[in-house]
């Protein structure tokens, strides 16, 4: 878009910045759009997800039933689908202030579920970390606390199958 911009403020012989002779004599137009389908491209996505992972699902839970592997399949991606297209709408739609502050609201509460979950292991996670600060290991810190946060959402994860699909696509 910047390089059409310029091309065609360079080629006006108003500006007097190129000589008549170097002029090009064409002008760039906008790119062809591509034509539209009709269809969102989320579906088509949406139905090979979905048909991949209820396969897999399928093959992997022999004794599942068809349409209860395919529609548990079917409404995690859903959950999932449900959550992007409408963060994103809604990130689109929101003033910037509010916007903040509903980021700010989600990150609280899935620390504080991600805190619920954790429940005892919580007490003995603040432990180590004092432990190491008391010891004097404080450099080691960084790397406690990243792989206490993975092993924390790990934990959030198994116990959890509504959290888990995007806690999973972190990693």
């Amino acid at each position: 878009m910047l390089a059409r911009f310029l091309h065609n403020e360079l080629d006006k012989p108003s500006t007097g910045i190129l000589p008549e002779d170097l002029a090009p004599t064409t002008r760039v137009d906008d790119p062809p759009q591509p034509a539209s389908h009709g269809l969102p491209t989320w579906i088509p996505v949406y139905l090979v997800l979905l048909l991949v992972l209820g396969t897999a699902y399928k093959l992997t839970y022999k004794d599942t039933a068809t349409p209860v592997a395919y529609g548990g399949v079917a409404a995690m991606l859903g959950l999932v689908f449900t959550v992007f297209l409408g963060g994103r709408w809604l990130a689109r739609s929101l003033p910037p202030q509010y916007a903040g502050i509903l980021l700010i609201t989600v990150v609280v509460l899935l620390l504080g579920f991600i805190l619920y979950k954790l429940g005892r292991r919580f007490g003995t996670i603040l432990e180590l970390i004092q432990a190491f600060v008391a010891r004097g290991h404080w450099y080691l810190l960084p790397l406690l606390i990243v792989l206490l946060s993975i092993g924390s959402l790990l934990v959030v994860a198994a116990s959890s199958p509504f959290v888990a699909p995007f806690i999973y696509t972190l990693f």
